[in-house]
């Protein structure tokens, strides 16, 4: 993990994401420590707990552990549905609480953030529901200075430009996003564009509505019987 960190820096990149909340509160701290130290003090570092956590008492421990390396975010440090124990753990860390896997929509979102429960919201157009509606949980989120970042599934090519475009049209975006799912796959993609990063900076496509063509060749690859 610490290389591979190290290597996306040296790329241009200017935060790195490393996910715990599995192997215990050492085995978390050991792989925080580790990718701190080698992509040094100046490069953010976020950390997702994918709901690893089952309580809030062990969610506030683990964090105030992790506190030591200048964490950006603790990403859904609890299973969803809880809104008042994500609240609690959110009141008693240093560090922002982002939401992720909690916000399926509006509605979601809404709840969230009249309890006051996070500092940040991860929003994906799929899961949101697609543009429309992960563009009203920007707006919503503004409304009450929560502050929100792109998702990535991470998507294909069609999904990644509709992310990206989402977030050049947000004015509430401002913290480094995940909107390059296309980036992370090997096999062919459904389109013919390809994204680029140029000093951890992804742009939208030039080309007219999401700016991407379906890759006809590339989709029958993935066409089952």
């Amino acid at each position: 993990m610490a290389a591979q960190a190290k290597g996306l820096v040296a790329e241009g990149y200017g935060c790195v994401k490393v996910k715990i909340g599995v192997g215990g509160p050492g085995a978390d701290e050991a792989a925080v420590s580790a990718v701190r130290e080698a992509v040094g003090p100046d490069v953010i570092v976020r950390v997702d707990a994918n709901m690893g956590w089952r309580t809030p008492k062990e969610a506030i421990r683990s964090i105030r552990r992790l506190e030591r390396y200048d964490l950006h975010s603790v990403e859904e440090p609890l299973p969803p549905g809880d809104v008042e124990a994500l609240a609690l753990v959110r009141r008693s860390v240093d560090t922002p609480i982002m939401a992720d896997e909690s916000v399926w929509g509006p509605r979601d979102a809404w709840h969230l953030l009249k309890a006051g429960a996070v500092d940040i919201l991860n929003v994906h157009v799929a899961e949101s529901g697609g543009l429309t509606n992960a563009s009203l949980i920007f707006r919503m989120a503004e409304t009450v200075g929560v502050p929100c970042v792109i998702g990535a599934m991470p998507e294909l090519g069609i999904g990644t430009s509709a992310g990206v475009h989402l977030a050049v049209a947000m004015t509430n975006l401002h913290d480094p996003c995940d909107a390059s799912g296309a980036l992370y796959h090997s096999s062919p993609d459904v389109v013919k564009e390809r994204f680029t990063v140029t000093d951890g900076v992804i742009s939208p496509l030039p080309g007219p509505g999401l700016g991407v063509t379906l890759d006809e060749e590339a989709l029958a690859t993935y066409r089952m019987e």
